[in-house]
């Protein structure tokens, strides 16, 4: 037994590798905008542009460590990676997009908010808003690669999840936050181990609520 469970401990630790050195490959740009050049207004284009290149690999992250947590035996990570990658882009990018507006949006209203005393109630509001909005991102990747529908239903079924299942949405917040942690202690290796990571404890999470949606929601 304890040999059975090294051996996959030690399986998963090889497969998390390879995504994260796929997750690097698909995300060069940023990576070398995080280890060299300092954010600042001059460079906030080039940042912003890898920021939205970085959304759609998220999805097949998900789809690799799904197959892996669910011992699909034709599990091959580079190529899975890759398949998923292109065949899903398009759709995942414009989900990305949508979120990364929205919740832009909301992080400048917390900004301004913040330089308003006069309005000081309403900081926890947006706060709560933008905590509900990273939430719904990361129910909706994980549904995209769980499931073949639409980014208008994905986002549907997201905040459906977010209120009908508090102690799941506790735990991906709390992962959430373990993630945040990662990327300001090391945001050079926070892609390579931090989001993989972040991505197999979500499949977990998910495992069996997802399993459900797919017998009673989708069709």
């Amino acid at each position: 037994m304890k040999e059975s469970l090294l051996n996959k401990g030690l399986t998963y630790f090889w497969q998390l590798f390879l995504v994260g050195g796929c997750l690097i490959i698909s995300n060069l740009l940023l990576v070398f905008l995080l280890m060299t050049v300092k954010l600042s207004l001059e460079t906030s284009v080039f940042y912003v542009i890898s920021l939205l290149l970085f959304g759609p690999s998220l999805v097949p992250v998900l789809s690799v460590t799904r197959k892996m947590v669910t011992n699909q035996d034709d599990l091959r990570v580079i190529k899975d990676y890759f398949v998923y990658y292109r065949q899903s882009f398009k759709q995942n990018f414009a989900l990305w997009s949508i979120y990364i507006v929205a919740l832009s949006i909301i992080c400048m209203d917390i900004y301004y908010v913040s330089q308003v005393k006069s309005i000081p109630l309403l900081l926890p509001v947006f706060t709560l808003l933008l905590v509900i909005g990273l939430l719904s991102l990361w129910l909706s990747l994980g549904i995209k690669s769980y499931f073949f529908i639409k980014n208008v239903m994905a986002i549907k079924l997201s905040f459906y999840l977010a209120f009908k299942q508090p102690f799941l949405a506790m735990c991906i917040i709390l992962s959430m936050l373990t993630l945040y942690l990662f990327f300001m202690l090391f945001p050079q290796a926070a892609i390579f181990f931090g989001i993989p990571l972040f991505s197999l404890n979500l499949v977990w999470l998910t495992k069996k609520t997802f399993s459900k949606l797919a017998l009673n929601y989708v069709k």
